[in-house]
């Protein structure tokens, strides 16, 4: 049997991307997904659907037979780092040579949020196993937009969050899965800058090579209203809301306590100008620039009329 890689949560954004750019090189690709009757787009050729549910072990250790590397994308969720060191032991067990995961930035363990904090335990679980793992660190996607506030934004034509002047490096989804898919495809690729590099994250001295990546562009948010209202034909209004006013929102929504509070605290992360920091390198990685937030208004305002 020749190379095949697994790719977990394989109908999220990026992780259907993933897919497709891997299918496409020519890679056997085993998706991984939790939900089959989501997976209907994902067929193809090169492209094997698995079921792979976190909750029974047994379908991991099936989705991992036979691979030789594994991609690890992890879903919004409370039990993160459970589900992420499942994989990774699923996959040691089964021999997996190389893994690529998605983090993001600010992993820590002393991170003030539940998510850096989630997602350095996964980070050392993985960089600490059997397998050469490479970790990509992202800055908040550009479809985390729409998929929490696309309602709103439909509905009222506003976006409302306490953000204030806050600037963030918006990234595409498609740059994040293109990065992944070569260095899951290639098994190699260019460590990452902002202090993090082989074996240079917070003291860890594992195999892993960290790669961060942002957007090329630090937006307020009332340059994304306005950038997707000039997609849209139709003006949007940034509404700049106390914390409490956004948390009472999400709450209204249906989200759970732990998806509330955590959107909370990425919503100071924001503030704060963790995600500020460019990561121009990657353009030479991707093998042209990173997409720029007008071309995703583009894409995204017919679901949005």
């Amino acid at each position: 049997m020749g190379e095949v890689i697994v790719v977990t949560g394989a109908t999220g954004t990026v992780g259907r991307e993933v897919v497709r750019a891997l299918a496409g090189g020519g890679a056997a690709v085993r998706a991984g997904v939790h939900t089959p009757s989501r997976a209907e787009g994902l067929r193809g050729t090169g492209v094997e659907l698995v079921e792979l549910a976190y909750e029974r072990p047994q379908t991991l250790d099936a989705a991992m037979r036979g691979a030789t590397s594994v991609v690890v994308l992890l879903p919004f969720a409370e039990a993160l780092a459970d589900m992420g060191t499942a994989v990774v032991e699923a996959a040691r067990r089964a021999g997996v040579r190389r893994g690529v995961l998605l983090s993001r930035l600010g992993a820590d363990a002393e991170s003030p949020t539940a998510l850096g904090r989630l997602y350095r335990r996964v980070e050392v679980h993985a960089m600490e196993s059997s397998i050469a793992f490479r970790i990509v660190r992202t800055a908040p996607l550009m479809q985390s937009l729409v998929h929490f506030f696309g309602d709103t934004l439909r509905r009222e034509r506003a976006l409302f969050l306490p953000l204030g002047e806050g600037r963030v490096r918006w990234v595409h989804g498609r740059d994040v899965a293109a990065l992944i898919a070569s260095a899951a495809a290639r098994g190699e690729g260019p460590a990452g800058r902002n202090g993090v590099g082989r074996g240079a994250a917070h003291g860890n001295t594992g195999p892993g090579v960290l790669q961060a990546i942002a957007g090329p562009e630090a937006l307020r948010l009332d340059e994304v209203v306005e950038i997707l209202g000039h997609a849209l034909g139709t003006p949007l209004r940034f509404v700049d809301v106390p914390e409490e006013a956004a948390e009472r929102a999400l709450t209204e929504g249906g989200l759970s306590p732990w998806a509330v509070r955590s959107l909370v605290e990425i919503h100071g992360e924001c503030r704060e100008g963790l995600f500020c920091a460019d990561t121009p390198e990657v353009d030479a990685a991707l093998g042209r620039p990173r997409l720029r937030f007008v071309r995703y208004a583009e894409e995204v305002a017919p679901l949005l009329r």
